[in-house]
């Protein structure tokens, strides 16, 4: 748009609908969220920049044409080769609503290539969840919430404070089990393969393959201290808590 602050651009929103803040900001600036005490000055570019992320656009507000493009091509046994790349582009990439596929329902999607709503992606996030064996709790085992990147509990203490932070009851988590990991033995292909330190005829000497296997038995054993989400589900209800535990 050229320069945002002089000229023909001079607040270029005036008669845009939402728009009537845009004068109050430019002329009294914006609350510095490091500094609150400190307004800073908004220009017409930082205006722009606003508006561009809270308007609203839809398919139908971009609607497609027809073009030509001019290629460099060459014919091969009667076929045409095109030897120009076309670059293109999603509309997804410049609509900032579009309505959810499973229901129809209008959404703001969150980046560009979403295609459902929060709604139905949790909706079928639980029935995948709800679809996983069932199992018991013990209170001990550590649970991983099934619809988070990185979310464990090692106690329900854990639980505890995540409702209370969250607000949410127990009954809304969906929770799996976890396993522990464990150290893999190492074999003869492990040393030798990989670093090609002997030749192709060697064979290992019995003390190697005694020293190996003590090694082994003593490596399976060592704690890990690491946790993975297994493919079974806990159900926790509220009442499974004491009654001071506040949940």
């Amino acid at each position: 748009m050229g320069a945002y602050d002089e000229g023909p651009h001079i607040d270029w929103w005036q008669g845009l609908p939402g728009t009537e803040r845009f004068v109050l900001l430019k002329k009294n600036g914006f609350q510095d969220s490091k500094k609150p005490w400190k307004y800073k000055e908004l220009t017409n570019k930082g205006i722009y920049t606003i508006w561009s992320k809270e308007r609203k656009v839809t398919a139908a507000d971009l609607p497609i044409k027809k073009g030509t493009v001019e290629v460099d091509c060459i014919e091969v046994d009667g076929k045409t080769i095109n030897l120009t790349p076309v670059p293109h582009f999603s509309i997804d990439k410049y609509i900032t609503h579009r309505n959810c596929e499973k229901c129809g329902v209008e959404f703001k999607k969150p980046y560009d290539y979403v295609k459902k709503c929060d709604a139905c992606i949790s909706s079928a996030v639980r029935e995948k969840w709800e679809k996983l064996p069932i199992v018991g709790y013990d209170g001990k085992k550590p649970l991983f919430l099934y619809n988070s990147d990185n979310q464990y509990f090692f106690d329900i203490g854990d639980i505890i404070d995540y409702c209370e932070e969250n607000e949410i009851d127990v009954s809304e988590l969906m929770l799996v089990t976890c396993v522990k990991s464990s150290f893999s033995e190492i074999d003869i292909e492990d040393l030798t393969s990989s670093y090609e330190v002997v030749h192709e005829d060697w064979e290992p000497s019995d003390a190697f393959l005694a020293k190996l296997a003590e090694f082994n038995e003593w490596l399976t054993r060592q704690n890990t201290n690491t946790y993975f989400p297994s493919n079974e589900r806990v159900v926790i209800r509220k009442e499974d808590f004491d009654n001071e535990s506040g949940v």
